[in-house]
């Protein structure tokens, strides 16, 4: 991608704040080979109202470990 620089280093501008507002939205993703439906979630990190800058960063993974939040 060719974005995918700015977006890191958006995210590792945003990661520097102390409070973050911070969200996971389940969503159904098709499992290939069977053609059942598998729960994957969308992340979204967003500054406070009170921070100087604005920014919100959307993630996607396809569990809940530890490690993707």
């Amino acid at each position: 991608m060719q974005l995918q620089r700015l977006v890191d280093a958006l995210k590792h501008e945003l990661l520097r704040h102390e409070v973050l507002h911070a969200d996971e939205t389940p969503v159904a993703i098709l499992k290939p080979g069977n053609g059942k439906t598998h729960r994957a979630y969308l992340w979204s990190y967003c500054t406070t109202a009170y921070a100087e800058l604005k920014a919100v960063v959307f993630d996607f993974a396809d569990s809940r470990a530890g490690r993707h939040a």
